[in-house]
């Protein structure tokens, strides 16, 4: 993935655009896996891409702690009794290696450290292998 379909991909998600992961969870209750791996992948680009910078843009940063946001708000929501909102398209199981692996490339991003993808139990479906 390139650096400019990354942030068009981070964009897109902080914006609320249709055919976005975020769009897909909070509007449509839909956890759309293919486009989780997309905004995780342009999580990891921009991580790359800035493993040698010592200083954040604030505002993208800003944007980036937004989608760990959504997405932490809507699990939450899931799993709230007073709550109607339920995601589909995914196991509920498997919520928290999702966050997780979101949780971590934030975190890569804003501490600069690689995420590599065997520290997690959750893994990428074979035809996305880096």
């Amino acid at each position: 993935m390139t650096e400019v379909q990354a942030l068009k991909i981070i964009e897109n998600n902080i914006k609320i655009q249709d055919k976005s992961f975020i769009y897909e969870l909070h509007e449509k209750d839909h956890f759309d896996q293919n486009l989780f791996w997309k905004l995780y992948d342009a999580l990891i680009t921009l991580v790359t891409r800035d493993l040698k910078s010592t200083t954040l843009d604030r505002q993208f940063s800003r944007n980036i702690a937004k989608i760990l946001g959504y997405t932490l708000k809507s699990v939450s929501c899931h799993f709230s009794p007073f709550d109607v909102t339920k995601i589909k398209g995914v196991h509920e199981k498997d919520l928290h290696l999702y966050v997780e692996r979101i949780e971590v490339a934030v975190d890569g991003y804003l501490a600069g450290y690689l995420v590599k993808d065997d520290l997690f139990e959750l893994k990428r479906p074979s035809s996305r292998d880096p």
